[in-house]
């Protein structure tokens, strides 16, 4: 796994966001062995009956996160957290493939425990976008938008900015939410989460603290 301190590196989509006093955050996993879970990551799930499975895979000179989906329905998620990170004014992207199963998954941030979180959702088998608040395990609805006719089978760049109240959403590039909400206001775990039965590819998972930013226009 790369680590790369003090550079937001890669896709023109990922550009822009602020992790403590601006230090910015970016991990692949191009140095991680294969076939099994990265290092620097916490695992947990929501529901006990929920597939837990991460390893890294490799295709062709391209390295990634999985989740490995399971087929039996246990209605919950599956969460990888970045170990030391806790931010309350933050950008985080990554890039994700929903390969196959549910095919919903996304970012998750201000992660107090598995019930209680924001969530960016994204769902290719109903072809809609959503942000969250996980309350005491109840997931509340902030924003949601359908019909969003995306490639179920390409990559695709989720960002979620959270400054003060303030929240924005983007899906490549584009800004798809501009919400405010009190819920959690203090710093949390930040990372990426799969739907128990979603196979989900994951890399360049960037994190970038705002603090020094938060309060601007």
């Amino acid at each position: 796994m790369r680590i790369l301190l003090g550079t937001f590196v890669g896709l023109a989509a990922l550009a822009g966001g602020a992790a403590g006093s601006g230090a910015k955050i970016t991990r692949t996993f191009e140095e991680a062995q294969v076939g099994t879970p990265p290092s620097g990551f916490v695992f947990e799930v929501t529901r006990q009956t929920t597939s837990n499975q991460w390893v890294v895979q490799r295709e062709g000179d391209n390295s990634f996160l999985v989740h490995l989906g399971s087929p039996v329905k246990g209605g919950g998620f599956a969460l990888a957290l970045m170990e030391e990170q806790q931010h309350k004014n933050l950008a985080v992207a990554v890039r994700l493939r929903l390969a196959g199963g549910e095919r919903s998954a996304g970012l998750v941030w201000h992660y107090r425990d598995a019930g209680n979180a924001y969530l960016a959702r994204l769902d290719l088998s109903e072809q809609k976008i959503g942000l969250y608040r996980f309350v005491r395990s109840n997931r509340i609805r902030i924003e949601s938008k359908d019909d969003l006719e995306l490639d179920p089978n390409g990559w695709h760049v989720l960002k979620a900015v959270h400054e003060d109240d303030r929240i924005r959403v983007y899906l490549g590039g584009i800004k798809v939410f501009d919400a405010h909400d009190r819920t959690f206001p203090d710093s949390g775990g930040v990372g990426v989460w799969s739907s128990g039965e979603s196979v989900t590819y994951f890399d360049d998972l960037r994190v970038e603290d705002r603090s020094e930013r938060a309060g601007r226009p």
